[in-house]
C-alpha cells in the first residue's frame, strides 16, 4: 500500500476512510429529495400513475394518457435530429494551416472511437434521460474488447509445410510425423527433436482459437444518477474536490482483481462486510426496475456474497486522487495515482435545465408535473360521466312490485309496471363536457407551449385554425429555435470527453502492437504523418501533448460545424470571379498561379468531404503544373527580345523600299534597288547576281 495511505487499523488510514464515508453520507442526504423527484419522474415517463380509489370505487376510470412519454420522446429526438445531422457528427479543425494534418488524424481517431462506442446509440439514452431526470453523467475510461474465434490454416499454409516436411524426409534424418491430433504429446517430441536436428525447420500451421481485438480505446459508460454522490452546490463539475461512485460486484470480481494486481490482498481479506449496504440495487433503481416488470432478488446466489465499493476520485489531491473502499472500512487499490496522464475529472455532466450554483440539472417535467395530473383528472371526469350515461343508473319506487327477472335488464325488453314514474332512470346526461374536453385540450396545449413540442414539431400537421401559413411557418422556427439552443448547450457540455479520448489513445495505444498496424494507419492516413510522433509532442507527454491538443484543435459538432457546401460554393464563386477580372476591355487580369488555383481546387474538394484528394491532386501534377509554368515564364523573358529584333528586321526593309530612288547619271533612268552607282565597283555575289550583271547593256 502506498505511503500515506497504510493499512486498515493504521490511524492514518482508518481516519480518512472515516472522513471519505461521512463525507459521502453527506452528500447522499443532500442529494435524496433530488434522487426521488428522479425516481418519480422516470417512472412517470414508463407510465406509472398510482392507484388511489377506495375499494368502493374500483368502477371509476384510472386511465393513462401518456403526456410524458410523448413530451420526452418529441423532445429527445429533436436533439438527436440536430446532434446527428452531420456525419461524422464530430469533427477537428486545426488552428493554424500547420495544424491542418494533425487535426485531420485526430477526427480519425475520434471517429474510430464514436464507432467502437456505438455513439448514436448511446445519445438516444443519454437524451432521454437527461429530458426527464434532469442530467446524465458520462465517465471515460479505456476499455478492450477481445474474442477469440477458431481459425483453420488457409491453403497457401499447408503447402509450405507439406514441402517442408517432404524436403526433410527426404534427408533421412527425419522420421514420419505421429498424428498431431491423437497423439499431441508425441508430435511435440518429434518436432522439437526435427527442429535441433534442422535448424529453421517450421513449426506447422495451427487450428484453434486466435485472439482478435474487436476494440481498444476510450470508453464512455453512463454512470446511474442514483450512484452518484458530489457536493450539490458546486455547479461546474470540473470544480468538484471529490467525487463518489458506488459500485457493488460479487465477491469472486473482487477476488479476480487481487489475481490481476490491482487490489492489495491483505486489504481485501481485512474490509468486512458491510450488511444490508451491499444491496445490488438503490431504493430508486428498485422503483425503477419495478416499473419495467424486473424485481431484484436478493437471494441471487451470485449476489449474496456482494461487496459494497466507493470509487473516490479527488483530482485536486497530489498525493492520492483516486481510492477505491471496500464495504466502507478499507482502502484496496494498490496503486493510488492517477490512472490517466491528463489526471482530469473523469466525470462530464450533462444537464437539461441549469440552476445557478448547482451542480444537479432539473428535468422538463419539473414545471408539467401538476398538469399532466390535472389533464389525467379532467379524463377521468369524462371517462366515468360516459360510464354513468352508458351503463345508466335507474331509481325503482318502494312500492313497485318487479319480478327478479326484470331486474337484469336486456336491450329491447318491455317492463310492466303500475306507475311509469316508479321506474326511470336517475342519470341523463354529464353536465358540462364540453367544458371538460376544452380543459384537456388547453391543458395540452400548455405543456406543448412549456417545451415547444406542438403538433407541427412532432411532424403532424398543425390545427392552427385561421392563422396563416406563414405565421404556422413562423411559429414552427420559433419552436424549434429552442430545441437548437439547448441542443448547442449539450453540445458544448459533451464535448470535453474528446480531448480526453484523444488523450487517452495517446496513454494507451501502442505503438509497435502488430496487431494495432492497420488501426494506426488508418489514423495517419494520407498525410504520413503520426500525430502521437509528432516532433512537438516530444518530451514530457503528460504536459506537451494534452497543451497540443488544447492549442491546436477546435472541436466542432453539429451545431457548430462549418458548412461544407457553402465553403466549396465559395471557393467556386471565388474563381469564377478571379478569371473573369479584366483590367481593359478583353485584357484579363492573371491574379492566381496555376498551383494556387491547383489548391484552391483541392481544398474545394475536401470541403464536400470527399475522399482520395491525393489520388486527384497528386505530386506529379502539382511538378507538371509548376513545370508548365516555369516554361511560360521563360518564354515571357525572352519574348521582348525576340520581338525587338524583328521589329529591327521589318523596320530596315520598310526603309529599304521607302527611300528616294537614285537616278542612273549615265541613262537618266531610276536606279534598281542594289543597283551600283557610277564609279562604284560591282559587288560579287552569286551567280544569279553575276548573270544579272552581265545582263546590264554595255556604257
Amino acid at each position: 500500500m502506498p505511503e500515506g495511505v497504510g493499512y486498515k487499523n493504521d490511524p492514518a488510514h482508518d481516519e480518512l476512510v472515516t472522513t471519505l464515508v461521512e463525507t459521502y453520507d453527506n452528500f447522499r442526504s443532500k442529494l435524496s429529495p433530488r434522487y426521488k423527484e428522479m425516481s418519480s419522474d422516470t417512472r412517470l415517463y414508463l407510465g406509472f400513475r398510482e392507484d388511489k380509489r377506495q375499494a368502493h370505487e374500483k368502477w371509476r376510470s384510472w386511465s393513462q394518457l401518456g403526456d410524458p412519454f410523448q413530451q420526452t420522446e418529441t423532445e429527445a429526438n429533436a436533439w438527436l435530429e440536430i446532434m446527428n445531422s452531420t456525419d461524422p457528427s464530430y469533427a477537428v479543425e486545426g488552428v493554424g494551416k500547420e495544424d491542418e494534418w494533425k487535426a485531420r488524424a485526430y477526427e480519425r481517431q475520434i471517429d474510430y472511437t464514436l464507432r467502437g462506442n456505438r455513439w448514436t446509440y448511446l445519445q438516444s439514452g443519454t437524451y432521454r434521460v437527461v429530458s426527464y431526470q434532469g442530467m446524465r453523467v458520462i465517465k471515460t475510461g479505456w476499455r478492450e474488447l477481445k474474442y477469440a474465434p477458431m481459425r483453420r490454416p488457409d491453403k497457401q499454409q499447408l503447402i509450405d509445410w507439406d514441402e517442408a516436411l517432404n524436403e526433410a524426409l527426404k534427408t533421412g534424418q527425419v522420421m514420419s510425423p505421429p498424428d498431431p491430433m491423437s497423439k499431441p504429446e508425441e508430435f511435440a517430441g518429434w518436432l522439437q527433436a526435427t527442429q535441433s536436428i534442422m535448424p529453421g525447420f517450421p513449426s506447422p500451421p495451427k487450428f484453434g482459437p486466435s485472439e482478435v481485438i474487436q476494440y481498444r480505446g476510450p470508453w464512455f459508460t453512463e454512470v446511474s444518477n442514483f450512484d452518484l454522490a458530489y457536493d450539490p452546490f458546486v455547479e461546474n463539475w470540473q470544480d468538484q474536490e471529490v467525487i463518489f461512485q458506488r459500485i457493488v460486484k460479487p465477491r469472486t470480481w473482487g477476488e479476480q482483481m487481487v489475481t490481476a494486481g490491482k487490489f492489495d490482498e491483505k486489504q481485501f481479506k481485512a474490509a468486512g462486510r458491510s450488511g444490508p449496504e451491499d444491496s445490488r440495487l438503490s431504493q430508486w433503481d428498485r422503483e425503477i426496475s419495478s416499473q419495467i416488470g424486473l424485481v431484484q432478488d436478493d437471494n441471487d446466489p451470485r449476489w449474496k456474497t456482494s461487496d459494497e465499493y466507493l470509487e473516490v476520485w479527488r483530482p485536486f489531491d497530489s498525493k492520492a486522487p483516486h481510492l477505491v473502499i471496500l464495504n466502507r472500512s478499507a482502502i484496496v487499490n494498490v496503486s493510488v495515482e492517477h490512472p490517466f496522464w491528463h489526471r482530469q475529472n473523469v466525470y462530464t455532466c450533462v444537464k437539461n435545465n441549469t440552476q445557478a450554483g448547482h451542480a444537479v440539472g432539473i428535468g422538463s417535467y419539473s414545471q408539467l408535473r401538476r398538469i399532466f395530473s390535472d389533464r389525467l383528472l379532467m379524463r377521468d371526469l369524462m371517462l366515468d360521466g360516459l360510464v354513468l350515461s352508458v351503463m345508466t343508473i335507474f331509481m325503482k319506487n318502494r312500492n313497485l312490485g318487479m319480478k327478479e327477472m326484470q331486474r337484469f335488464l336486456q336491450p329491447g325488453m318491455i317492463l310492466e309496471v303500475n306507475d311509469a314514474n316508479g321506474f326511470k332512470r336517475a342519470w341523463e346526461s354529464m353536465a358540462g363536457f364540453a367544458d371538460l374536453l376544452r380543459i384537456s385540450q388547453e391543458l395540452a396545449n400548455d405543456q406543448n407551449v412549456l417545451l415547444s413540442t406542438g403538433d407541427n414539431v412532432r411532424g403532424q400537421t398543425s390545427q392552427v385554425g385561421r392563422v396563416s401559413a406563414t405565421e404556422s411557418q413562423q411559429r414552427l422556427t420559433q419552436a424549434l429555435t429552442r430545441h437548437k439552443q439547448k441542443a448547442t448547450r449539450l453540445e458544448e457540455e459533451i464535448s470535453p470527453i474528446l480531448p480526453q479520448a484523444l488523450e487517452l489513445m495517446y496513454q494507451f495505444l501502442p505503438k509497435d502492437d502488430p496487431q494495432l498496424a492497420g488501426l494506426r494507419q488508418a489514423i495517419i492516413g494520407e498525410d504520413e504523418q503520426d500525430p502521437d510522433q509528432a516532433p512537438e509532442t516530444y518530451g514530457d507527454p503528460r504536459d506537451i501533448f494534452v497543451e497540443s491538443i488544447a492549442a491546436n484543435a477546435r472541436f466542432r459538432g453539429a451545431t457548430s460545424k462549418l458548412n461544407k457546401e457553402l465553403m466549396a460554393q465559395q471557393i467556386k464563386d471565388f474563381l469564377s470571379l478571379a478569371t473573369q477580372l479584366q483590367s481593359a476591355a478583353g485584357i484579363p487580369v492573371q491574379i492566381m498561379t496555376p498551383q494556387e488555383t491547383r489548391a484552391a481546387l483541392r481544398r474545394a474538394w475536401e470541403a464536400l468531404g470527399q475522399k482520395g484528394a491525393s489520388d486527384i491532386f497528386t505530386e506529379a501534377g502539382d511538378a507538371a503544373v509548376a513545370e508548365t509554368l516555369k516554361a511560360h515564364l521563360l518564354t515571357a523573358q525572352t519574348a521582348p527580345k525576340a520581338a525587338q529584333a524583328q521589329d529591327l528586321q521589318v523596320e530596315a526593309t520598310i526603309a529599304q523600299y521607302t527611300q528616294p530612288q537614285a537616278i542612273d547619271p549615265n541613262t537618266g533612268q531610276p536606279m534598281q534597288p542594289g543597283q551600283p552607282q557610277a564609279g562604284q565597283p560591282v559587288p560579287q555575289g552569286n551567280g544569279q547576281a553575276q548573270e544579272e550583271q552581265s545582263a546590264l547593256p554595255a556604257s
